[in-house]
């Protein structure tokens, strides 16, 4: 990969997998300011626990799955609703059918 010009950056371990907030502090160092994170659950949740996360898309299909369909958010969740992440609606916009809502996180 460092062949084809790739830069391989390496950070430490945290309870969580990798320690987020070390590799947004070296992506920094690079140059690299905004990060695309479209994960599973898991991931979705060590961002925001991480406190990484500046704004959230998201995408509202009408669909409905029901059963044991997954969440975007999983992790050990928040039992006290007063210490829910709260997002603030900065634009809503549609993609065909799908409804897509733009926040800013407030921590």
């Amino acid at each position: 990969m460092k062949k084809n010009g790739c830069v391989v950056v390496r950070v430490s371990q945290d309870k969580n997998g990798i320690d987020l907030n070390e590799l947004m502090g070296k992506l920094g160092s690079l140059g690299i300011d905004s990060v695309l994170l479209e994960g599973g659950g898991t991931l979705n949740y060590s961002a925001l626990e991480s406190k990484i996360v500046d704004e959230i898309h998201i995408h509202i299909a009408p669909k409905i799955f029901g059963g044991s369909s997954k969440s975007p958010v999983e992790g050990l969740g928040i039992s006290d609703i007063n210490k829910a992440i709260k997002l603030n609606p900065i634009s809503t916009s549609w993609a065909g059918n799908d409804l897509i809502i733009e926040n800013e996180v407030i921590y």
